[in-house]
């Protein structure tokens, strides 16, 4: 009964949908019903409509109706060639008969719809790559003349779809054709962008660098020199195929490519080898100068995108990187000690950009990063600008003598001025800005925390106590008071990062440099009682790691042992040191060290493994302990569970108890030994020099008539030992 009622309703949708969208003024009013019928049906009626649909879509952009009908046309098309293109028989249809029309009609759109043009035309080229490709020239065209569009949302829509049109068309055999077009576009841009480069900072480079590569320049519409906004487009133009190449490289790709990572990076050094100290201050240079940081930033994306695209094999040419870092950092570090708190730092967004670039190189190599590593002055440069970022601008007061007067009596005190109170009142209340220099400062704390967190260990000792020297006063003042107005640490997201900066120094101190552990305690502690939920959540987590570190509850576990098979032995059976959680587990790789039978009383002593008087099996290598190809292959039987305690209990000797040697002393002169377990209720504190008088002594009352123990159970201690002393 219901599908009977669902039929009508259906046809009755799409039959006023149908009518809507004939008519001139009700057009909007059926796209809005379009929408939901072609989101909301089954695959049946889809496939039954869907081609009367992109008909009437078609026939709705060669109309030239108003621009907000044609941008919910192109959303409409948009859905209705992404489910129809999971549908093979109806995609194999549209692909044929008519991508190639809408293209055409799309490309025919009057200026003021060149924003729906691309999305449609990018919609085409997401969805049915292959039907595009007799178009690839005009359509590579029209994407390059909005490469250097004023308007932002228009220029990345160029600079994605000018990204795809490698992929059109077929790629012949395992996508040859693909990779071909892909690396002939990769290197023609780089060529255009070296030259855009030459051009705009002409006179800037001391040596610059030229490029050698295969490609060459895209045959683009010269801008006269004679405009006034010359150097305007030649930026614009710069930044949009700067953007196409980041796309190019962050997009996935059919078929497998090479990436010319030294043309890259050679196009990357040299924008950013440009500085202001070499740009005059007459003719274009101001105006040379105010572009400079926007093309360090499109070329800090690229960077980004070559990290990703590349991963850890970016490793060799870490080098480069560590000093490109504090390279960039010193260029755009002028007047920034020049400010009052609340007051935003010169150049914070290039900055932040770079620190970010440090957090996502430091995640992708790792240890291998080579960032603030070894002695080198490079490190030394970028750990002082993250410093300086992370610490809070401060105010300093200048104290002037007073006027005396010529005769040098005293004089009566004056009536302060209405000046002298505003000036000395500006320190207490002073426009500000909140969040000034927090994203600077946040980017440079998750990048500094990364750092340490993942290859503290091989940063020097020197560095790690700057750091502690940093934080610790840090969230110190922050525990016990709030921060100041125009502070960084008045956003929650800074102060969290500088925790975790702190748990990473304890996580991954120095090899010569203590973690600062019990400070981390009490901080984190106040941390607790912040009023932002995530730095207290994240202060009670790390809390939790800390006191884990410093009281561990139990041993960890151990993985099972490889080479045992059936039920493992009990702790009586075999060698303290084997049951001990303390003792380290064998490498995976081998397998456990079998145990060899039990040997006869009539065997020579010179046969019978060797033990010491306490019962801990010697360092010597056994054959079970040997690898798998070097252990003979003569099959043999463990011992039977029972049969080494069942004697010893007959002989009336007590069962030894597995003993725990601990490094942790009470005296600096004592050695630990506990009994049983780790706790407090069985410690036997042995002065200096008894240790080795308590062992001869035992090995010297052991019975003599006993055959020698067998190495799986332990050798029996005897019967009445002596007391320690």
């Amino acid at each position: 009964g219901g599908d009977g009622q669902a039929s009508p309703t259906l046809g009755g949708l799409l039959g006023l949908s149908n009518a809507r969208l004939g008519s001139v003024k009700t057009r909007f009013e059926g796209l809005c019903l379009l929408s939901l019928l072609v989101s909301g049906s089954s695959t049946e009626t889809f496939g039954q409509n869907c081609l009367a649909w992109l008909r009437s879509l078609q026939h709705l952009i060669q109309s030239q109706d108003p621009p907000p009908t044609m941008e919910l046309a192109v959303l409409v098309l948009r859905d209705l060639l992404e489910y129809s293109c999971q549908l093979p028989e109806l995609a194999r249809d549209i692909g044929t008969n008519h991508i190639p029309g809408l293209l055409t009609s799309l490309l025919a759109l009057k200026p003021e719809c060149q924003v729906s043009a691309l999305e449609g035309s990018k919609a085409c080229m997401l969805f049915y790559p292959r039907a595009c490709g007799s178009l690839r020239g005009k359509l590579a065209t029209f994407f390059l003349a909005h490469v250097d569009a004023e308007t932002p949302h228009l220029q990345q829509l160029a600079c994605d779809c000018y990204a795809l049109l490698p992929s059109l068309g077929a790629g012949f055999a395992q996508g040859l054709k693909y990779t071909e077009c892909w690396e002939q576009q990769v290197h023609c841009l780089l060529a255009t962008l070296h030259s855009l480069l030459g051009t705009l900072y002409e006179g800037a480079e001391t040596e610059p660098l030229q490029y050698e590569g295969p490609g060459m320049e895209i045959p683009l519409p010269a801008p006269e020199e004679g405009q006034t906004n010359f150097l305007l487009h030649l930026k614009l133009r710069f930044a949009g195929l700067a953007r196409c190449l980041c796309k190019m490289l962050s997009n996935e790709f059919p078929a497998p490519v090479t990436v010319p990572v030294h043309d890259i990076l050679g196009l990357i050094c040299r924008t950013l080898n440009i500085s202001s100290k070499n740009i005059g201050w007459f003719g274009d240079g101001p105006l040379r100068l105010l572009f400079l940081p926007s093309i360090h930033l499109e070329i800090l994306d690229l960077l980004s995108a070559l990290i990703l695209a590349c991963g850890p094999r970016l490793v060799r040419f870490g080098g480069i990187l560590c000093r490109l870092f504090p390279q960039v950092l010193t260029t755009w570090s002028t007047g920034r000690d020049l400010l009052l708190p609340g007051h935003e730092r010169p150049y914070s967004a290039v900055r932040t950009r770079l620190y970010q670039i440090v957090d996502l190189w430091v995640q992708v190599a790792g240890a291998a990063s080579g960032i603030l590593q070894g002695h080198r002055p490079h490190s030394e440069a970028l750990l002082g600008h993250l410093i300086a970022d992370i610490s809070p601008l401060t105010e300093t007061l200048k104290l002037r003598e007073g006027c005396s007067s010529s005769d040098g009596k005293p004089s009566a005190s004056k009536r302060p001025r209405l000046s002298d109170l505003g000036s000395s009142g500006s320190s207490v209340h002073r426009k500000h800005d909140p969040g000034a220099n927090s994203d600077v400062c946040l980017a440079a704390l998750r990048g500094l925390s990364r750092t340490v967190l993942l290859s503290g260990s091989l940063l020097k000792e020197q560095a790690h106590k700057r750091l502690q020297e940093l934080v610790t006063p840090l969230l110190i003042g922050l525990s016990q008071a709030e921060p100041l107005p125009g502070s960084p640490y008045s956003r929650a997201s800074c102060r969290r990062e500088l925790y975790r900066l702190l748990l990473a120094l304890v996580l991954a101190p120095a090899p010569s440099c203590p973690p600062p552990l019990h400070c981390a305690l009490q901080l984190l502690s106040h941390g607790r009682t912040d009023a932002n939920l995530q730095v207290s959540s994240f202060c009670t987590e790390a809390l939790v790691v800390c006191n884990a570190l410093l009281h561990p509850r139990v041993p960890s576990l151990q993985p099972p042992l490889a080479g045992l098979s059936g039920p493992p032995p009990v702790s009586s059976e075999i060698s303290p040191a084997v049951a001990s959680p303390f003792r380290p587990t064998p490498p995976l790789p081998f397998p456990a060290a079998r145990l060899p039978p039990p040997i006869s009383p009539s065997a020579p002593p010179s046969v019978a493994p060797s033990a010491n008087s306490l019962g801990l099996p010697l360092p010597s290598l056994t054959p079970g302990q040997l690898p798998p190809r070097l252990t003979p292959e003569e099959p043999t039987l463990p011992a039977s569970p029972g049969t080494a305690e069942a004697v010893a209990l007959a002989a009336g000797a007590k069962m030894r108890r597995p003993i725990f040697i601990h490094y942790d002393k009470e005296e600096e002169e004592d050695v630990e030994l506990s009994l049983e377990s780790d706790s407090d209720d069985s410690v036997v504190i042995v002065p200096k020099g008894q240790l080795g008088k308590m062992l001869n002594n035992t090995s010297a009352a052991a019975p003599a008539g006993l055959a020698p123990a067998p190495p799986a159970p332990p050798p029996l201690p005897p019967a009445a030992p002596p007391p320690i002393p």
